[in-house]
């Protein structure tokens, strides 16, 4: 024949030689280990591992949440997770804030975990209320965009929130966002809007 031909019993086998499907390429499955899917790419030790993006925890706000009392904050539903030891966190949040027509907009407070340390960012629209609060004190303001109540549906800005944590050891607590009113008064109910989203890596 002028040629030896392959054994088909080895095709797509170990220690043989790889198939072509219908579009004459390798099936994925042949290139590497793991599940080949969109979410997926293959490295270079030959294993389909998930993308960095798909690693992160997403948690959407479902429902507003109020807040009017201005020395006490309220946790954001499900915006808190505790810190595993040695491991690096990215954590993001982009909340909606909004107040009734009075015009109070919340101050968001982020809690951080015992034990560990971090560093965090904020950013906000330029007519947006919202204050930035520490350690639970209303009256203890790092940043704070005193502009005009600027929307409908008693939406008034948008906050970014950018941080990362590092424990090199077990950390106690979480590391959470809440809110607080700028005043006590239930006529000025301070709201996270739904639509607001958390989320976190570690590494």
């Amino acid at each position: 024949m002028g040629y030896t031909p392959e054994d088909p019993a080895k095709k797509g086998a170990a220690n043989g030689y790889a198939s072509l499907n219908a579009t004459t390429l390798v099936p994925a499955a042949q290139l590497g280990t793991g599940t080949p899917d969109a979410t997926t790419y293959l490295n270079g030790a030959g294993a389909w591992v998930g993308l960095v993006s798909s690693n992160w925890t997403v948690v959407k706000l479902t429902a507003n949440q109020t807040n009017t009392n201005n020395t006490t904050a309220t946790a954001i539903t499900g915006f808190n997770f505790a810190p595993a030891a040695a491991k690096v966190y990215a954590f993001e949040a982009y909340i909606i804030t909004g107040n009734n027509a009075s015009g109070q907009a919340p101050r968001i407070q982020v809690s951080w975990a015992t034990g560990g340390l971090g560093m965090v960012t904020i950013e906000t629209t330029a007519t947006a209320n919202t204050s930035w609060s520490t350690s639970g004190n209303a009256s203890a303001t790092v940043i704070s965009n005193n502009g005009t109540w600027i929307g409908t549906n008693n939406v008034t800005g948008f906050a970014k929130i950018s941080g990362t944590f590092y424990a090199p050891t077990a950390a106690s607590g979480s590391i959470s966002i809440g809110f607080l009113a700028p005043v006590s008064n239930p006529v000025n109910t301070s709201k996270v809007m739904a639509g607001s989203v958390f989320s976190w890596v570690s590494y």
